[in-house]
């Protein structure tokens, strides 16, 4: 093979292995990330669930006052 040719493979080589390690790297980075994004939504889940179940002894305080309320509109007719 001719000198030149020889030369322009091997930095051919030198670049594809580098570019295979950065996108190997890209796709660890993607995967993580996706990874993160999925714990982060189970917490704002879990959060709003259990901050639920922790005020819904006032939600249903407050829902058995709103027929008291309504009574008090038919006193007050606008």
């Amino acid at each position: 093979m001719e000198e030149g040719l020889k030369e322009l493979l091997q930095a051919n080589l030198e670049v594809s292995k580098e570019n295979n390690k950065i996108l190997r790297k890209m796709r660890s980075v993607q995967k993580w990330t996706q990874i993160s994004r999925v714990i982060y939504y189970l917490i704002v889940i879990v959060l709003t669930l259990g901050a639920f179940y922790y005020i819904q002894p006032y939600i249903q305080k407050f829902m058995a006052m709103l027929p008291d309320f309504s009574k008090l509109n038919s006193y007050f007719p606008q």
